[in-house]
């Protein structure tokens, strides 16, 4: 029962849906002056007209948009041409519909009603078939080198957009007939920036004449400029010249230059090659590649120059270390010499001193007198200032008890004898 009443939903559905689908992108008339139209499908049109028509214009009217260049318009009747109307409106998309054509001798035209049929028939037979070349007029062909064309015998309009470096175009025309003449503008031999409008004009003695139009769209050439407007190394001297391109400079311990590349030209770019990991001795190329691919290469030689004041590193901590060595010696001294001046020194003992030259003198009378001996000074005697003593107490047999001769040693030039008297030497 459920299946039953799906599919009569299904089959309702159609039967309402299926025509607002075709309404949505209908065409209501089609009509063509001077000429008989039929439809012969449900999209299609046969439009017959008198022997020697090139032209015509299809009138035709839709609820809807026609799609741009497919809309109403005067067309060839050399080939079949087709109708688009805009269904996107009511969600169905574009719909095409074909007219072809068909000439007759003695067509009688009649006036075709909404629905594109004829109010009646011509007695002549309409047969189907390829347009005769013979009877054909306009443009057969239309090549350009290079390009690609969607070329049509009944469209009259076409847009190209070319290179700014494109001055000329190959265009390669072909007529139907012999005795038709064609003619194509001269500006196609120099195209100018900017939009060009090319004609392209087909002569009949017959049928008049048709033309057909390229536009072309030219791009502003592309920019060949690949010099450097500047060119410097920081902290080097380079002394550029635009039209130099090569440069030799001696470099230091650096592992990479900073280089400022300016370009002339916005549109050019700038490529630093070869600025990594500096040996002693490369190269380093600046390449200058302009918009249109053309390429400019600046090369700098360069190479590592000995500079003392490279190695500051090594000097610095060598020397910290010279002077630290220094520092520790003299250290260690003056702490030896404040441990001498803490401890006492030796007492040295006298060496011997030289004795004093004593004279013995023989007294002038007897008696026995203790000789008194005066030691000498430990500095070096000179003996010519000594002084002879007289003896003042001869007579007293015996020395005083207290003298300080009981001290002294006896020299060993004293005399014994009691009778012999002593000189005593006054220093």
């Amino acid at each position: 029962m459920r299946r039953k009443i799906l599919i009569f939903i299904v089959l309702i559905a159609n039967i309402f849906i299926t025509p607002c689908a075709l309404a949505c992108g209908e065409i209501e008339s089609l009509s063509v002056d001077g000429a008989t139209v039929q439809k012969i499908g449900a999209t299609s049109y046969l439009v017959t007209v008198k022997e020697g028509t090139s032209k015509v214009k299809l009138d035709a009217k839709t609820s809807y948009e026609w799609v741009d260049g497919y809309g109403p318009r005067t067309v060839s009747t050399n080939n079949d041409v087709q109708l688009k109307v805009n269904g996107y409106r009511c969600g169905y998309g574009i719909y095409s519909y074909d007219v072809s054509f068909k000439t007759l001798n003695n067509l009688i035209a009649e006036n075709t009603d909404g629905s594109g049929q004829a109010d009646s028939q011509p007695e002549a037979t309409i047969e189907t078939g390829e347009v005769d070349d013979s009877n054909a007029f306009g443009l057969k062909n239309l090549t350009i080198t290079g390009y690609e064309i969607p070329f049509k015998n009944d469209e009259y309009t076409y847009n190209l957009e070319v290179e700014g470096d494109v001055s000329s175009l190959n265009i390669v025309a072909t007529k139907y007939r012999d005795t038709d003449t064609v003619t194509i503008s001269e500006n196609y031999k120099n195209l100018a920036v900017g939009q060009n409008i090319i004609t392209i004009t087909v002569a009949s003695a017959e049928q008049g004449s048709t033309t057909y139009e390229i536009i072309v769209d030219k791009k502003e050439p592309l920019s060949d400029n690949n010099y450097l407007a500047n060119l410097s190394i920081a902290n080097y001297q380079l002394n550029f010249d635009p039209s130099e391109t090569t440069y030799n400079v001696d470099i230091k311990r650096e592992k990479t230059l900073s280089i400022t590349a300016i370009p002339e030209s916005e549109l050019a770019e700038t490529q630093i090659i070869g600025n990594d990991s500096l040996s002693d001795k490369g190269t380093i190329t600046v390449r200058v590649s302009a918009e249109d691919g053309s390429t400019r290469d600046y090369v700098i030689n360069y190479a590592r120059k000995f500079d003392i004041m490279d190695y500051w590193m090594y000097l610095a901590v060598g020397g910290g270390i010279i002077l630290l060595v220094i520092l520790l010696v003299i250290n260690n001294k003056q702490k030896k010499k404040k441990a001498s001046a803490q401890t006492p020194s030796e007492v040295k003992q006298p060496g011997n001193v030289p004795s004093a030259n004593i004279a013995t003198v023989e007294p002038t009378q007897e008696a026995n007198t203790e000789v008194v001996a005066v030691s000498p000074p430990t500095a070096q005697v000179d003996n010519s200032s000594l002084e002879i003593i007289e003896p003042t107490n001869l007579d007293s047999p015996s020395a005083p008890t207290n003298s300080s001769a009981e001290k002294s040693e006896q020299t060993p030039n004293q005399q014994s004898d009691d009778s012999s008297a002593t000189e005593v030497f006054k220093l």
